[in-house]
């Protein structure tokens, strides 16, 4: 199977670690890549992609649904105060996504799209290390709800949701689905709430 960065390392280790201790016999091979693997061509079994898919030939089933959105810690709200408004959040240390699809950053706001500027003095292109700077107090900014849970991490500006609507396993639409994985598929699915690792 394969996965982008920031997923291999946090949702999939304990789910792989419980899967493997259910299903010793079922080998897992996980290649970690920020590239869209063709899953045919590079013969992966199963993806994890952020949704909605665009690809048509591809099955997917929901692996992690929940709000993402602009996030901060405790301790930075506690000493610059929650925006209650895009106006009053370009008045807060902002971390931007520096990414091209984040520039503006999509949100909805209801069934309206708009682009929220986050620059601002702290820019990085990786989600995993965006986290750490807002643990660490320095600023609001987006990030997948299962990272935001992770770390206890407040949601700011609720109203603001991302059109990316979770995480989905993708696999070749085939006849023939290997019961390794629909039942990884299922055991996953089902871990994500039991393990505590998304809300």
């Amino acid at each position: 199977m394969t996965a982008s960065v920031e997923i291999a390392q946090t949702l999939l280790p304990p789910v792989i670690a419980a899967f493997r201790k259910a299903y010793p016999a079922v080998a897992v091979d996980l290649v970690v890549t920020d590239r869209v693997a063709d899953l045919v061509a590079d013969g992966i079994d199963l993806a994890v992609r952020v949704g909605p898919l665009r690809d048509s030939s591809l099955i997917s089933r929901a692996f992690v649904t929940g709000p993402s959105g602009l996030f901060a810690s405790q301790a930075y709200l506690d000493r610059r105060g929650t925006p209650v408004s895009l106006e009053q959040l370009e008045h807060h240390d902002l971390i931007a996504l520096s990414k091209a699809w984040a520039r503006p950053l999509p949100m909805l706001a209801g069934d309206r799209k708009i682009g929220v500027d986050l620059t601002g003095g702290l820019a990085c292109d990786d989600l995993l290390t965006v986290r750490a700077l807002v643990a660490m107090g320095l600023g609001i900014s987006f990030l997948p709800g299962y990272l935001a849970h992770q770390l206890d991490l407040v949601r700011v500006l609720p109203e603001l949701r991302s059109p990316f609507t979770g995480l989905f396993f993708a696999y070749p639409a085939q006849k023939f689905v290997p019961a390794r994985v629909r039942e990884f598929i299922d055991f996953a699915a089902s871990s994500v709430k039991r393990l505590a690792l998304h809300p």
